[in-house]
């Protein structure tokens, strides 16, 4: 089984600019938790009302909390 840590996977700088630049095209507020519940990107709030797993190999490793448009940030992680 592969382990990921999507925090690990998120300090690398060109991940960070690719995650940052597909929440600006989405613009829409977006939160990404590890599967810890530790937020690795944006910021919780009320208006984030749906919330869409991180899949690798049929496991969630995280979250993306946000709008509808969230769930194409999820699929792609």
């Amino acid at each position: 089984m592969i382990q990921i840590d999507l925090r690990r996977l998120f300090l690398k700088d060109e991940i960070h600019s690719v995650i940052r630049q597909m929440i600006n095209l989405i613009n829409s507020p977006v939160c990404i938790m590890d599967s810890k519940g530790k937020k690795i990107i944006g910021e919780m709030d009320e208006g984030l009302s749906c919330e869409y797993p991180i899949a690798l190999e049929n496991r969630a490793i995280g979250m993306v909390y946000g709008g509808e448009k969230a769930s194409v940030l999820a699929f792609l992680l």
